[in-house]
């Protein structure tokens, strides 16, 4: 399912339920690459150490054109994208709200906010009191900072949010002091709504860490890398601090590529150079136990990923990700046991037979 700014926060309880549902959550990160203080990343190479692997990487350039070349949305994100902050990040802006001093930075540039400014106040010089002006297109967290930066620059006008957009309504000052002091909209509760609107997918994050379900990934070192970056901390400078990090967050890790490389070898499957191709074989008669495995279907609200191929889209590959994670499983458990010796297969005993893999993500 796609979500996005506007309905985030009426689906983050639908998709708690489905993580403590669920036996392993699958991901795949698509975004623009990671923070770089170096305006000169450094060449990566196949005899690189881990730890020489992991520097040029925290350095790395933006990864923009690969997104591009796949057809990612940017207009879609940049209008509905769904804001995120780490705990450093969070922990300034809480700081720059408690002071009071909190002002417009990422999601609305200044410009932007002068042309709402500017529209609103000529709408006021002939509106009488009581009259309404809708700004239309506004929501999530933008639709927050408008409504602050108004009702900070008018003394004259009340904002509410309405499903149309941000209504602006001209009222007296008793009215507007009145407003102000009512207890649904004390400054106190904008100011937890603003940080809550702001950390967005951040608090879906959280809620993964909390569950502590294995982590699945294919080739997913670098989805490591953002996930600690963009939700949890800047990157340390060593290599040995982000493992201890990442283990903390999330104590089982399962990178699928790792696991089908000894699969392929063993069993001299033809190359397949990535994620859907992996899927592909796996799920041909080249798979001695392509028939006997389990039946993987796309869950309500996923249909369109049934319906078509979505190559380099998250949601699709995070799925690919998940069933080959099984389609593996289950090829090493009947191997081990004989095909057909085990009646009920749980998620507990394909997480036994992949134990040799927890915790080892492939690099290059």
């Amino acid at each position: 399912m796609d979500v996005d700014a506007d309905q985030f926060a009426e689906s983050l309880s639908f998709l708690r339920d489905i993580i403590y549902e669920a036996d392993f959550v699958s991901l795949d990160i698509q975004v623009t690459g990671l923070h770089s203080n170096s305006s000169q990343p450094q060449q990566i190479s196949l005899f690189d150490l881990p730890s020489e692997w992991y520097m040029k990487t925290r350095q790395s350039a933006s990864s923009v054109q690969f997104l591009n070349q796949y057809g990612f949305d940017y207009n879609k994100f940049l209008k509905n994208g769904i804001p995120y902050m780490n705990e450093e990040q969070e922990k300034k802006l809480r700081e720059s709200i408690l002071r009071g001093n909190w002002r417009v930075g990422s999601s609305l540039d200044k410009d932007q906010i002068k042309v709402v400014i500017d529209k609103v106040t000529r709408w006021l010089d002939l509106a009488e009191e009581g009259d309404r002006m809708t700004l239309p297109g506004i929501a999530g967290f933008q639709a927050y900072e408008v409504q602050m930066v108004l009702r900070q620059a008018l003394p004259d006008i009340w904002t509410v949010l309405k499903d149309e957009g941000v209504v602006v309504k001209k009222v007296s000052q008793p009215h507007r002091w009145y407003l102000e002091n009512d207890s649904c909209d004390q400054i106190r509760c904008w100011r937890q709504e603003i940080l809550l609107s702001a950390r967005g997918f951040s608090g879906f994050i959280e809620m993964l860490v909390r569950a502590q379900k294995p982590l699945i990934g294919h080739n997913m070192t670098m989805d490591l890398l953002h996930l600690h970056e963009k939700f949890f901390k800047p990157l340390p400078e060593s290599y040995d601090e982000f493992k201890q990090n990442i283990h903390s967050l999330f104590p089982v890790v399962i990178d699928t590529k790792n696991v089908s490389k000894d699969i392929w070898k063993e069993l001299h499957f033809p190359q397949a150079s990535n994620l859907s191709e992996v899927y592909d074989v796996l799920s041909s008669d080249l798979n001695p136990t392509n028939n006997s495995g389990p039946e993987i279907i796309h869950g309500s609200k996923c249909e369109k990923y049934a319906e078509n191929k979505y190559s380099h889209k998250a949601g699709n590959d995070a799925f690919l990700c998940g069933s080959i994670l099984l389609k593996v499983a289950h090829l090493i458990l009947e191997k081990l046991h004989g095909s057909g010796s085990v009646d009920e297969i749980t998620f507990s005993q394909y997480l036994a037979v992949l134990d040799p893999y927890v915790n080892q993500v492939n690099i290059i």
